[in-house]
């Protein structure tokens, strides 16, 4: 009887060491966590910890290593380099007979410019961010000379939304901008606001590469049909003739994207655009409506996760000449950085 006795007691202790070990176990699985990112396409890249539960030492059986993904910060920065040489002007002021005023007054007289933004953005949820862009742009040499101009771009608010929609395979994008008038250009035009959108939908052709449609107008707000240009460099300010507002343009392009493999990536656009201007009989300067081809081709090579060089050409051709792709006395090349974080 005393043997039966002994026997029970030592099972129970056996079965209550077996019932600890299993509720520690347990608890032990509790604190591991495994947590799962949501990826925000607007970021360039989300950065990954490694979290291991060394929680409870005493625990004999192999400590688990869970890969855990850290939430992307909601606030995000571009830096954008454009530096463009317009090997149109160049052309002109070597050659008189294609110095054609209407190619200064619609694309500017400087043989060279570099356009710098700085654009911070704040995500509002995963496909919806508005940001404000800061630019400022610097032009060097003229037809007339080698003077460089140093001037700011009027900033600009924007509501930009990844994904618009999707019809079967084909997705949509867009954002708004509001540009506000601050820089001295726009205010002796008289100019109260500019809102410009763009809309693109884009649809997959395999390998890597993808078509889209992309429209953009734009509306210029302006409290005149007409200003009164800056004078020349030692008369009065109002001595400056009289010129068209502008009120409009709107541009579309059909563009094809991809990798090329190896860090490279690319696209090509070739469109058409129109600038519009008010009619004002007492303009001395009358700017008239322009139609234009656009075309633009960039080649980019990703440096670093947020860092990437770009080389291209682009061309403005007026749509009255006969059109030649790449013609050389309208296309300009360019070289670009682009930093995102």
């Amino acid at each position: 009887m005393r043997g039966v006795l002994v026997l029970g007691l030592a099972l129970g202790l056996a079965s209550g060491a077996a019932s600890a070990d299993v509720k520690k176990s347990a608890v032990s699985k509790k604190r591991v966590v495994k947590t799962q990112n949501k990826r925000f396409n607007l970021i360039a890249a989300n950065t990954q910890t490694t979290a291991t539960d060394t929680a409870d030492a005493t625990v004999k059986a192999p400590v688990e290593t869970v890969t855990q993904e850290a939430t992307p910060s909601k606030w995000g920065l571009l830096i954008d380099v454009w530096n463009e040489n317009k090997m149109s002007a160049i052309n002109r002021a070597n050659n008189d007979d294609n110095r054609d005023p209407k190619y200064t007054a619609q694309f500017g007289d400087t043989t060279g410019e570099s356009y710098t933004l700085i654009r911070p953005s704040y995500r509002l949820q995963d496909d919806l961010s508005v940001a404000l862009g800061l630019a400022a742009i610097h032009g060097w040499g003229t037809d007339t000379g080698n003077e460089s101009r140093f001037s700011l771009d009027d900033p600009y608010l924007m509501l930009a939304s990844s994904n618009l929609g999707t019809i079967g395979s084909v997705g949509t994008k867009g954002y708004v901008r509001l540009y506000l008038p601050f820089t001295e250009g726009s205010q002796d035009k008289g100019q109260i606001a500019m809102v410009r959108f763009n809309g693109a939908a884009s649809i997959p052709l395999g390998a890597g590469l993808k078509l889209s449609g992309i429209i953009e107008p734009r509306y210029y707000a302006q409290s005149e049909d007409s200003y009164r240009k800056p004078g020349a460099s030692g008369a009065p300010a109002d001595s400056g003739a009289i010129a068209n507002n502008q009120w409009g343009r709107a541009r579309t392009w059909l563009q094809v994207s991809g990798s090329l493999g190896g860090g490279f990536s690319f696209y090509t656009n070739a469109g058409f655009g129109a600038d519009y201007y008010y009619r004002n009989d007492d303009a001395v300067e009358k700017t008239e409506d322009i139609s234009y081809y656009l075309n633009e081709t960039m080649v980019y090579y990703g440096l670093t996760k947020n860092l990437e060089l770009g080389v291209g050409v682009t061309e403005f051709r007026d749509a009255a000449e006969d059109y030649t792709f790449y013609d050389e006395l309208s296309t300009n090349y360019v070289l670009e950085a682009v930093a995102s974080f």
